[in-house]
C-alpha cells in the first residue's frame, strides 16, 4: 500500500498553517530530556541533543514545513503504543484507567 498518509483538507487547522521556524526546532531539541525510552523508531534523545544542532535544526525544519504544505507524512510516524494508566479506585475495573499513547518523537 502507499507509505504515505495524506491529510483531508478539512482537518486542517488554518491557524497551524504557518511555517516552523528554525529557532522554534532549537527549542524544541534543547527542552527534550536525556535517559527516556525509545519510542517504536528506537531514537534516543540524545541523538538529537549531542548531534550538531545547528545542522540538525535545519534539516527538521525544512522537514517539517514540507509536511505541512503537503500534507503528506511517513507513515512510520504513525503507530503509537497505548498504555493503560490507572485514574482511581479497583484496580480490577477496567473503567478505572484511561489510555496513553506513546508516539516517537
Amino acid at each position: 500500500m502507499f507509505p504515505y498518509t495524506i491529510l483531508n483538507a478539512f482537518d486542517r487547522n488554518k491557524e497551524l498553517d504557518i511555517p516552523i521556524t528554525y529557532s522554534e526546532v532549537r527549542k524544541a531539541i534543547k527542552a527534550l530530556k536525556k535517559c527516556k525510552a525509545t519510542g517504536e523508531d528506537t531514537l534516543l534523545n540524545e541523538y538529537f541533543i549531542e548531534a550538531s544542532s545547528d545542522v540538525l535544526a535545519g534539516l527538521i525544519t525544512e522537514i517539517f514545513n514540507k509536511i505541512l504544505a503537503t500534507c503528506v507524512f511517513s507513515e512510520a510516524w504513525t503507530p503509537g503504543l497505548i498504555i493503560p494508566i490507572h485514574k482511581k479506585s479497583r484496580t480490577s475495573d477496567a473503567s478505572n484507567y484511561r489510555g496513553n499513547t506513546l508516539l516517537a518523537i
